[in-house]
């Protein structure tokens, strides 16, 4: 049966002995020895927990940090989902409007625009000596009222034919020169909108933008009847006599 172990019954010396030690070999700790012993097991154990506490708390720091980089990144991601499907409804918007004033404008003349066309060349091109005018025949009483004005008002002192063109929708005009044009076309302009507007839409979807057809707005075609008379050429034109910006009291020609 095993003894309990009992201090009192136990003699160190008598152990110190019996390892072959004598007392002048036998460790000797003065209270300074032990004092500075205790001290140095309570500062490592003070700097081991103090490592251990920075590490925990560096640790929970930087998993804070990567939730609150991680939420940002969300956010981000939400806002820019958010910006490009406001961009996009934008884009529907105009597309939509656009595809409804386009047709009003095709469909109603607009002695104005085409007014405004031809004053800018005049001034642009004043010593031209000839224009040629192209509109649609439901402008052309009007615009002839206006041109002797037109021409005064842009110092312009060519001369000038006007004439009805089947190929032109209402607010359509074409103005030609010797060397030269210009062209105000609502179907040009409704396709050359109609192509940025996808081109936005495209970019905003990360793709490349798709070749597109040119859509027509129903209202502004204009079919040329296969029994009218052809359209004049320059060439014919010019041998005619056309009017003259100071004294346009000539016949325009047919």
């Amino acid at each position: 049966m095993t003894k309990p172990f009992l201090f009192d019954n136990r003699d160190f010396d008598e152990l110190a002995e019996a390892n072959g030690l004598s007392p002048e070999e036998r460790p000797q700790f003065s209270q300074l020895d032990m004092e500075a012993a205790v001290s140095s097991a309570q500062q490592r154990g003070f700097e081991e927990g103090l490592s251990s506490a920075v590490q925990s708390e560096e640790a929970k720091t930087t998993r804070l940090l990567e939730k609150i980089m991680g939420g940002i990144a969300d956010l981000h991601a939400a806002k820019a989902q958010r910006d490009a499907d406001a961009q996009s409804m934008a884009i529907e918007v105009a597309s939509g409007l656009l595809r409804k004033l386009m047709p009003e404008l095709a469909i109603h003349p607009s002695l104005e625009g085409v007014s405004e066309l031809v004053r800018q060349v005049m001034m642009d091109r004043f010593e031209e000596p000839r224009l040629i005018i192209r509109v649609h025949d439901s402008v052309l009483d009007g615009l002839n009222e206006r041109l002797q004005s037109l021409a005064q008002q842009s110092g312009f002192r060519g001369q000038y034919a006007l004439m009805a063109d089947t190929s032109l929708s209402p607010p359509d005009c074409r103005i030609e020169w010797s060397n030269g044009g210009a062209e105000r076309s609502v179907v040009r302009l409704w396709d050359d909108m109609h192509i940025s507007l996808a081109q936005i839409q495209a970019a905003l979807d990360g793709k490349a933008a798709e070749p597109l057809q040119h859509m027509q707005v129903a209202a502004a075609e204009t079919k040329i009847d296969a029994a009218a008379k052809p359209e004049a050429t320059i060439e014919e034109v010019l041998s005619q006599e056309p009017m003259n910006a100071e004294n346009p009291n000539e016949s325009e020609p047919s």
